[in-house]
């Protein structure tokens, strides 16, 4: 075990440097890890994954991630590697948190996103967490990273919107206030809702929609 876990870590070595446009090694084994551990169920053709936070935490693989992710030098990376890096160290550190029951820090959360929103605002549809209303758990590979982050953004919209057609208002979860988009996103995640809806004329509220775990006990 200690000779494949070593193997394994010279091959994140190696490949960190020299990858570019290919999948990494973490990736893999951060995919198989999100695949074995994880349940989807559907509810009103709307998709709500479930983790089994404990599981993932306690495998060696998991570890072997949090060692490897915290010390990358992702620079030379291409765009799709760099967000699928950031997306998917900052939902294993989650990960961390809940079976460890305690918050991200603070600074942690704020450099992942000022990171992640200077490349791409639509991948913070990509940070997870232990509630059913945030985006799904999902592991980020770099060679299909546009597809799926396009169906990321437009299944969470379905969790994260919900229209009253008998009062005309569409509530929006809190969670979508505190993220900070541009106006013309918006605009683009309301259409999504509706084609027809318009962010600047449709009556819309935020609201809490509540937290319920999504963990697999």
């Amino acid at each position: 075990m200690r000779l494949i876990q070593l193997t394994i870590i010279i091959g994140f070595l190696f490949f960190s440097s020299s990858l570019i446009g290919a999948n990494h090694p973490y990736e893999t084994i951060w995919s198989n890890l999100v695949s074995e551990h994880t349940l989807t169920k559907q509810s009103k053709k709307v998709a709500f994954v479930y983790v089994n936070y404990e599981a993932i935490a306690k495998s060696q693989n998991f570890s072997l991630l949090l060692r490897i992710l915290s010390g990358m030098d992702t620079q030379s990376w291409s765009k799709p590697q760099r967000l699928a890096y950031l997306i998917n160290f900052y939902n294993i550190k989650m990960i961390e948190s809940v079976s460890l029951k305690k918050p991200l820090e603070n600074a942690f959360l704020d450099e992942i996103k000022m990171s992640i929103r200077e490349l791409d605002e639509r991948a913070l549809f990509g940070l997870s967490g232990n509630n059913i209303y945030l985006p799904n758990l999902n592991a980020y590979l770099s060679d299909s990273f546009e597809d799926q982050l396009s169906n990321q953004v437009e299944s969470s919209v379905q969790k994260l919107f919900r229209y009253d057609v008998s009062v005309n208002i569409l509530y929006l979860n809190q969670w979508f206030h505190q993220q900070d988009f541009s106006l013309s996103f918006k605009q683009f995640l309301v259409s999504l809702m509706n084609p027809t809806f318009n962010y600047d004329t449709i009556d819309y509220h935020f609201s809490d929609f509540g937290v319920i775990s999504n963990e697999i006990k």
